[in-house]
């Protein structure tokens, strides 16, 4: 069974397997694992080490990294489409 992505209202690999979307896991580095949770709109109170996000949240063009046997985006997701605006977190609030 295909990974599920971590976004909020996004439904990657939730429908089929047949037409599974790369996930990209967290990053292990606690520091690029917060920028990339700052980056999603819902509030995630923990991550594993087995949640992700989908290809479809950056750009085609975004640059990747080797990490260890796999490649990962350099930069946390930056494509939210379709995330309803009643589940965006308030980042002006503190």
């Amino acid at each position: 069974m295909p990974r599920k992505c971590s976004v909020v209202g996004c439904k990657s690999n939730y429908e089929s397997e047949r037409l599974a979307t790369k996930v990209h896991l967290f990053p292990k580095d606690s520091v690029e694992r917060e920028r990339w949770k700052k980056a999603l709109p819902n509030i995630l109170e923990s991550v594993t080490d087995h949640m992700g996000i989908c290809a479809k949240h950056w750009p085609p063009d975004t640059t990747m990294v080797k990490k260890r046997r796999f490649e990962a985006p350099k930069d946390p997701p930056s494509i939210l489409n379709g995330v309803p605006p009643c589940l965006v977190q308030n980042q002006g609030m503190t």
